[in-house]
């Protein structure tokens, strides 16, 4: 049985058009996006991956370094979907 809880965040109003525009063209929705990458921040083999998108950690110094974890925990958050 799925126990669910609810919780409230608040964005502005401009972000939220912004990220609902782009779930919309990515055929998901900002609440099933958040539950992913919620479901991916629990994953005990992300937490490296990120403690640097979180900018806990500083990213590889390579170019693209930056791109390349944000690249990774985003398609980490659309395979959960």
């Amino acid at each position: 049985m799925n126990e669910l809880s609810e919780i409230r965040i608040e964005i502005e109003q401009d972000l939220y058009d912004q990220l609902s525009t782009i779930c919309h063209n990515a055929g998901t929705r900002i609440e099933d996006l958040t539950v992913a990458f919620l479901k991916l921040c629990t994953i005990p083999e992300n937490l490296p991956l990120l403690r640097v998108f979180l900018g806990i950690e500083k990213a590889p110094s390579e170019e693209g370094a930056d791109r390349e974890v944000c690249n990774r925990v985003l398609c980490g958050v659309f395979d959960l979907l």
